[in-house]
């Protein structure tokens, strides 16, 4: 079983995407050919509508999302495949997906165009490194792009756009968050959870690099772990004999007088009460036990079609944090564990997403 997808959300390790286009790799990265839709700040290649596009909510759709608990979809127009309404007490904050084809525009252009949108000034193609974050969704190379604008003159909160690029086939997905840089921020961990949620019916085309950075290694093809997947930058690998018979792979993670460690372990599948696991992993960061596993908050995601739970431990007492996920392959629970000062595991958590969508099962 290979993870193709999960909600559970790299450095700078690569700048995809499957089209020169949007890679900015041509010389001139003026798009001609595109223009703003009056109802949409999204263009549209040579004038030509787009076709009417409805929500991902069956196998028949080409890409597949889990909706966040407190997000209302709506239905898709001319321009949009589809809307969601991220906070119910302000219904005009929305995240838009929208869905191009093989020529959307170069990347520069994009990212020139949101800049605009919160008054910010155009960006170079040099800046581009600096600007885009490469994350993984669905088992290939993704875009994220968060940028504030300047504050307002009246003292209102600044505008902020947070958006995602995917290349998939012929199509290239837009995943838009824009608005007052408070709701956005309230929403952005929902957001890259929804990100992380995406799979498509079929397997991405080869991606192009924006920026030639080498990628981070994988395990290598003759390791006896039962386990590849890519390392995130920053992160050690611990060799020799593991600790115990359940880990399988260690990761340090410094960064000044921070530390975390991101562990791989399993067990058979039910061992031991939920109960018993929760605070186990409470007692890592510190917390008190629990007398009811509900009272330890999960979330239910999708992982290459199985369901996994997420939870997350903090304890600002100790300044402690663990996030964990949990999935099922064969006969053995798996458990993905990054833990450590809370401030490093907070700012690795796309990292630690990464790379749990980058494993890949033996067999």
């Amino acid at each position: 079983m290979n993870l193709r997808r999960t909600t559970i959300t790299l450095g700078l390790m690569a700048l995809p995407l499957g089209i020169s286009a949007i890679c900015g790799c041509d010389k001139d990265d003026t798009v001609q050919t595109y223009k703003l839709a009056k109802t949409s700040d999204t263009p549209v290649a040579n004038d030509t509508p787009a076709p009417t596009p409805t929500p991902a909510d069956n196998a028949s759709e080409p890409i597949h999302w889990t909706v966040p608990a407190g997000w209302k979809q709506l239905p898709g127009n001319d321009m949009r495949y589809a809307s969601f309404e991220v906070a119910a007490d302000h219904p005009d904050l929305l995240l838009t997906v929208v869905p191009l084809g093989k020529d959307p525009g170069s990347l520069l252009s994009n990212v020139n165009r949101w800049e605009g949108q919160i008054h910010l000034p155009p960006s170079s193609q040099d800046d581009l490194k600096d600007l885009i974050s490469p994350i993984t969704v669905a088992g290939a190379p993704a875009l994220i792009f968060d940028r504030t604008g300047p504050a307002p003159a009246d003292h209102t909160q600044p505008q902020r756009i947070l958006a995602a690029i995917l290349a998939h086939g012929d199509r290239t997905w837009f995943l838009k968050l824009a608005g007052p840089n408070n709701l956005v921020q309230a929403q952005k961990p929902t957001f890259d959870t929804f990100v992380q949620s995406i799979w498509f019916e079929t397997p991405s085309a080869p991606v192009t690099d924006v920026v030639p950075v080498p990628p981070a290694p994988a395990a290598p093809a003759d390791s006896a772990l039962p386990i590849t997947f890519v390392v995130p930058p920053g992160w050690q690998q611990e060799t020799g004999a593991k600790t115990n018979p359940f880990r399988v792979v260690t990761f340090n993670v410094t960064s000044g007088a921070e530390t975390a460690e991101a562990v791989v372990t399993h067990t058979v599948k039910d061992s031991g009460s939920m109960l018993d696991n929760i605070n186990n992993w409470r007692s890592q960061v510190g917390l008190d036990p629990v007398d009811d596993a509900a009272k330890a908050p999960s979330e239910k995601v999708m992982v290459h079609g199985e369901e996994a739970t997420v939870w997350n431990f903090e304890n600002p007492a100790t300044g402690r944090q663990l996030t964990l996920a949990m999935i099922a392959h064969g006969n053995d629970w798996w458990f993905f564990k990054l833990g450590g000062t809370a401030t490093l595991v907070i700012s690795q958590k796309s990292n630690f997403n990464s790379f749990v969508t980058s494993i890949q099962f033996r067999g």
